[in-house]
């Protein structure tokens, strides 16, 4: 095909509206997604006019970031105090500002598809009374963000908390349960983003042929072996695309640490790479160029980590073959 036939084509396909639907598609894109993530690329790899690594060196070698032995913190400890009530705190290990952040991305996207996975599959082979009412409050987490959700879990299970309300005024128990730092933030998010894989899942086990099923119930298969061996395996790209996508979310999330870090003054919950990043961003003074470049080499190591993982769970999901006759 010449160059006239290509110019024909376009003219014939593309009309004045799509041509202005396209400019200001792509100026948005340029300017509010491309161009800034161009400049955090570039100020973290530039420095006094020569292209410079010593930004990522002093950050991926230094104990406060990575560290492969606990630097402080529990992840469940006793204390007493003076009037005799026991403290049952949980707040999670210390590892670091970039690993804790890899590990609550995980923790919370395993117990988010553990959570979604339950949900969807009740949702979608069984009928009981009340099931659209139960349809509905799954969703509701997703409608609320994570701070709201820190707040909410605050008052749960914070030192004034209604868990330790009812444990003093009502039961008369002299103990209090406290749960912040890394292990708050994990049961905040799971409970924030499980309903992205709730809808995942849903969508898969709907569309799974149900003479699937059939034929492996005819050959034997019943219960948790059928759903091993049939029924997941078919709804797993819709559990790598919900896991994908809430772990990108927990390892990007500003909400939860901010909240947790006020309600409980945790030092931990603010140890995770998204408030680290807020922190120094706020307390600069005199503008964006004055922001300390390890600042800008963080932010490109979280988004390396982010698109890493998308990479990774696609490729796996892309390993087998996925298919059914109907």
């Amino acid at each position: 095909m010449n160059v006239q036939a290509i110019l024909r084509k376009l003219r014939r396909e593309l009309d004045w509206l799509t041509i202005v639907q396209l400019i200001v598609s792509l100026s948005i894109i340029s300017i509010f997604l491309i161009l800034p993530v161009l400049l955090l690329i570039a100020n973290s790899f530039y420095s006094g006019g020569t292209i410079t690594f010593k930004w990522f060196e002093r950050v991926l070698t230094s104990r406060e970031y990575i560290s492969l032995e606990p630097l402080g913190g529990a992840l469940f400890k006793v204390e007493r105090t003076g009037a005799g009530v026991l403290l049952f705190i949980m707040e999670g290990y210390d590892y670091g500002i970039i690993l804790n952040s890899i590990l609550v991305a995980l923790f919370v996207t395993l117990f988010a598809s553990i959570i979604g996975l339950i949900s969807a599959f009740i949702i979608a082979r069984y009928d009981f009374p009340g099931k659209n009412i139960f349809r509905i409050l799954i969703l509701v987490p997703l409608l609320a963000t994570p701070f709201v959700n820190a707040f909410v879990v605050g008052k749960v299970l914070g030192r004034q908390g209604v868990l330790n309300f009812i444990l003093h005024n009502i039961l008369g128990l002299p103990y209090t349960f406290i749960v912040g730092g890394l292990v708050g933030i994990v049961i905040i998010q799971a409970l924030s983003f499980f309903p992205i894989i709730y809808l995942n899942m849903l969508s898969s086990l709907i569309n799974i042929d149900p003479s699937m099923e059939e034929q492996a119930e005819n050959l034997g298969a019943r219960g948790f072996t059928l759903f091993r061996t049939i029924t997941f395996p078919l709804s797993l790209p819709g559990l790598a695309a919900g896991a994908t996508i809430v772990f990108i979310f927990s390892l990007e999330d500003l909400g939860a640490p901010i909240a947790l870090k006020g309600a409980f003054a945790d030092d931990l919950a603010g140890r995770v790479m998204s408030y680290r990043i807020y922190q120094n961003i706020i307390s600069t003074q005199g503008g964006i160029l004055k922001i300390d470049p390890t600042t800008y080499a963080l932010s490109v190591i979280m988004l390396l980590f982010a698109a890493v993982g998308f990479v990774a769970i696609k490729k796996y999901v892309s390993l087998k073959t996925y298919a059914m006759l109907s």
